[in-house]
């Protein structure tokens, strides 16, 4: 993406990188609500940073260095084996349509191969989220599992070794 470069977020990153969580996903006018959320976000994002089954990556402008894409891959534990799990994808609004999600997720899904040695990634994303849901099958991914009675769904997809 022109203007856009991605990297491994940094410690001291995940405070930006917590601030577009909640922009993105919980949107809230309530000033309060967003300082509380955006400290939970990232006491959540620092716990899980530097170990070796979270690799947290972010999309940075080149003019300005600020954050407008993140993007979490961990290797969640599956009965005797680590399954790649990707989460908190997130694109600024004011950034969106411009393919940097499509950047995230095709590092997102060469990171499970590669540093998981996966042959499938998964995801979940809540079932009435019909744009995620449109971009995740229109990049191949399946619907493994319908929960309803968190409102998400399990999706995978297949990835060639």
């Amino acid at each position: 993406v022109p203007g856009i470069v991605l990297g491994e977020a940094g410690a001291d990153d995940l405070a930006d990188a917590a601030a577009l969580l909640v922009e993105s996903f919980f949107g809230s006018p309530n000033p309060t609500i967003v300082t509380i959320a955006t400290a939970r976000e990232f006491h959540r994002l620092r716990q899980h940073h530097g170990g070796d089954d979270h690799v947290q990556l972010l999309a940075r402008t080149t003019t300005s260095s600020e954050v407008v894409g993140f993007i979490d891959v961990d290797g969640r534990p599956k009965l005797n084996e680590r399954r790649p799990y990707i989460s908190d994808l997130a694109v600024r609004p004011d950034h969106r349509r411009r393919g940097i999600a499509t950047t995230l997720l095709d590092a997102a899904e060469a990171i499970a191969k590669h540093h998981f040695c996966a042959d499938s990634v998964f995801l979940k994303v809540l079932d009435d989220n019909s744009a995620a849901l449109a971009v995740y099958e229109k990049r191949g991914y399946d619907v493994l599992e319908d929960h309803h009675q968190d409102n998400k769904a399990t999706l995978v997809k297949r990835l060639l070794l």
